[in-house]
């Protein structure tokens, strides 16, 4: 089990799905930031997601991600009840980004940011974080704690991006312990 060493108070807690994707909309880019690596570090935490290489996500999420008759609400709500997806580092990203941060505004798959497109993904982090999270997730480019696409290096990613207010290549700490 990963037990985290750092301290963080979620303003999405206790909400229902409709209302954390609307609070999520009022939060400033790094609030967003940290709302996801928050949601991300606990499904790690209680096992719903497991670190896989190579593939965003497992097949099953795959499918329901590409499901054409499906709404973007009824995406979000499959996606909070998830209980169980292996993810990559920018795997876990988009997925946490979906469950928290979907305007459900529509039918369609207009998932504001991802409109069903990996590579437009998520939009509070910059193109460059996204890279350098996946570089360190897959290949511990920056020589960050804990072998590459293991859950451990994907919570401590995250734990960095909540110390930080946005991933820090520099900060090799090693936020959480293994009990």
């Amino acid at each position: 089990m990963i037990n985290p060493q750092i301290k963080f108070k979620s303003l999405l807690d206790g909400l229902t799905i409709e209302e954390k994707n609307k609070k999520f909309y009022e939060l400033t880019e790094e609030g967003q930031r940290l709302e996801i690596a928050w949601d991300i570090l606990n499904l790690v935490k209680l096992g719903v997601i497991k670190a896989s290489f190579g593939e965003y996500w497992d097949k099953e999420t795959e499918e329901k991600y590409h499901k054409t008759n499906m709404s973007a609400k009824e995406l979000c709500i499959s996606l909070n009840k998830i209980k169980s997806c292996e993810v990559c580092g920018r795997g876990a990203l988009m997925l946490s980004r979906i469950r928290i941060g979907n305007k459900l505004s529509s039918s369609e798959f207009s998932i504001d940011g991802i409109n069903r497109n990996k590579e437009s993904c998520v939009e509070a982090f910059s193109v460059e974080k996204l890279y350098d999270i996946e570089d360190e997730y897959e290949n511990s480019y920056f020589g960050h704690p804990y072998e590459s696409n293991s859950n451990e290096k994907l919570a401590n990613i995250m734990c960095n991006i909540l110390v930080n207010g946005n991933f820090n290549k520099r900060d090799k700490k090693n936020y959480i312990t293994s009990i």
